[in-house]
């Protein structure tokens, strides 16, 4: 928690802090030499974070007044219609706005909290807030259009997604890697920033030494890499992304997102922590994993596997019957038995097809695979699924996980 904003950034520079900040301030420490290049201009530094975040309109500004005399911005991402996922410690109590778009000074569209679904449970007196608690739901009044923003879902992985490449979005406090967090000056710059990174861990939180810190769990770790050996200061590649980046002050509650084989982004932990935004720093999120209890009974939103169809918790032959039944394949509507979350996240993309059929074979339990004999067509179905001995339990591995 903050004890004063200006001495919370302050203490930022050489210590680990929880990444609340001051009204007007900034988002995602970038690599310097970032590049992105769009119908051929070309954006660097700061602006190629600020492009690069424009696909992620689910991930908002938290505005608050926690009790210590200032307003502050923390972050977030909707992960249903009325529900925004963001840090326990962001004063989940006390938020008076969620805002949309890319500046959050000027908002496309501000939503009004109407309760706290759940928190992951309360920080210990003297505890480190990477213990796996700090985590957030809260309700809106009403349910945000969807010309706004979609909804990202959470998933449920953990170490299965150490060594692969995460995105990271949020509205703190901005800068490049050389310099660190806020080099662009006070009370400028209040627009939503993106990059990426390679998660190191998974587990307790690590040092800069790599080494285990102590009363700490559940808890994603990665350095902000420039391809120098003395910044690679935890395990794994110190080659950095394309659009390496680390968190700052103000980026907490925000998403670490991955994608799974068909391209939906998937909400994996939040912004707990970071360091002062230098090459070398150490940016932590919590997981989801182990509030996957409260997130489907108290939030009712469904940690589902892609390719689950009915919502029954597994990927088998239910899952494919549902494709494959005549009448089915080829559909533009969605069928009777397909649970209407599918169309929320995006797992009907408005026919039934190989898309489908292959959110189905490609998350089927490990073990014996479907063998498909014939592609069904719409006017004569014709596929036979043999060997189908196992089936997918929810929360098991979604792979392959890619930037």
């Amino acid at each position: 928690m903050l004890t004063s904003a200006l001495a919370r950034i302050s203490a930022a520079a050489v210590a680990t802090v929880p990444l609340l900040a001051v009204q007007n301030t900034h988002a995602i420490l970038i690599r310097h030499d970032a590049l992105i290049t769009v119908d051929g201009d070309e954006f660097h530094g700061l602006d190629a974070s600020g492009k690069y975040a424009e696909q992620f309109d689910a991930v908002v500004a938290i505005e608050g007044t926690p009790g210590q005399g200032f307003d502050f911005y923390a972050s977030g991402v909707l992960i249903a219609p009325n529900l925004v996922l963001t840090a326990r410690h962001s004063g989940v109590e006390s938020l008076e706005a969620i805002r949309f778009g890319s500046n959050h000074d000027d908002p496309d569209y501000e939503a009004v909290v109407d309760d706290v679904v759940f928190i992951g449970g309360p920080r210990p007196p003297g505890g480190d807030s990477r213990d796996g608690s700090d985590v957030a739901v809260v309700r809106l009044t009403d349910d945000v259009p969807a010309h706004i923003a979609t909804p990202i879902r959470p998933t449920v992985e953990t170490d299965t997604l150490v060594g692969k490449t995460a995105s990271l979005v949020g509205y703190g406090l901005s800068g490049v890697g050389t310099v660190g967090h806020n080099y662009v000056g006070p009370d400028t710059d209040p627009f939503r920033r993106a990059g990426t990174t390679v998660i190191d861990a998974y587990g307790p939180a690590l040092d800069a030494s790599g080494n285990d810190i102590g009363n700490t769990d559940m808890t994603f770790s990665a350095d902000f890499d420039n391809g120098d050996s003395a910044n690679n200061v935890l395990p794994g590649s110190e080659d950095p992304t394309e659009f390496e980046a680390t968190v700052a002050p103000g980026d907490s509650g925000g998403p670490l997102l991955v994608r799974d084989f068909s391209g939906e982004w998937l909400v994996a932990g939040v912004v707990t922590t970071g360091g002062n935004g230098r090459y070398g720093s150490i940016g932590y999120w919590t997981s989801l994993a182990q509030h996957a209890t409260k997130f489907e009974d108290d939030a009712e939103v469904p940690l589902v596997l892609i390719g689950d169809f009915n919502g029954d918790g597994f990927v088998s032959q239910p899952d494919l019957d549902l494709i494959i039944t005549p009448g089915n394949w080829g559909a533009t509507q969605l069928p009777s038995g397909f649970v209407e979350w599918n169309l929320a996240f995006g797992m009907f993309d408005g026919l039934i097809s190989q898309n489908e059929l292959d959110m189905v074979t490609k998350n089927w339990a490990d073990g014996t695979l479907p063998v498909i004999t014939a592609v069904p067509e719409p006017s004569s179905l014709v596929l036979v699924a043999l060997t189908l001995l196992h089936r997918r339990p929810r929360g098991c591995t979604l792979s392959p996980y890619t930037a």
